[in-house]
């Protein structure tokens, strides 16, 4: 859909019309990238808590487990770069 209106686009050089494509692209990469990383570890979040609550822990330890899914987070993000 995006390549067909960018096709609209009065040219003013090829290039610019595939570096725009390639460009976004790599955003679109990105994002769902970053979609797929953020839904791994609202995943181990989710179930981390549920399994706290079942336990029957306290505050602190729901502290901690988001704690966790941060510094995962940070890890993959730095291993993605």
């Amino acid at each position: 859909m995006f390549e067909t209106h960018v096709t609209r686009l009065p040219s003013t050089s090829s290039a610019t019309t595939s570096d725009l494509l390639r460009n976004a692209q790599n955003i679109a990469g990105a994002a769902e990238k970053l979609n797929l990383m953020t839904r791994v570890a609202m995943t181990k979040a989710l179930d981390a808590q549920i399994n706290a609550e079942v336990d029957g822990g306290t505050g602190d330890e729901a502290a901690d487990i988001w704690r966790t899914v941060g510094a995962d987070y940070r890890d993959q993000m730095r291993s993605r770069t």
